[in-house]
């Protein structure tokens, strides 16, 4: 199950994203003296805007789901109505 779990490509992206973020991260506060404070004022706002964007597609996708919602029932409806209208106990016309 784990190795199944592993091998996902969505994990695979994340986790070496996560390293090469990381590794960017390392050498320019190791090889080109960038302040450990710029470095977490970066990370933070950065936890702040994916934040933001989240709570913003959350309400957005109340907007396009009222924007987006369906008058009739659909195709299920309309399939429903044409059985009622067949009446199995009806006799055909011989």
């Amino acid at each position: 199950m784990l190795l199944r779990f592993i091998k996902d490509p969505l994990v695979r992206r994340f986790f070496t994203g996560t390293l090469f973020a990381l590794t960017f991260v390392w050498v320019a506060v190791r090889y080109f003296n960038v302040d450990q404070e710029v470095v977490r004022v970066f990370v933070i706002l950065t936890f702040v805007v994916v934040g933001l964007l989240i709570v913003a597609g959350f309400f957005s996708s109340f907007v396009l789901h009222l924007f987006m919602r369906r008058k009739s029932g659909g195709m299920l409806d309309k399939f429903e109505e044409n059985i009622d209208e067949d009446d199995p106990d009806e006799k055909p016309d011989a």
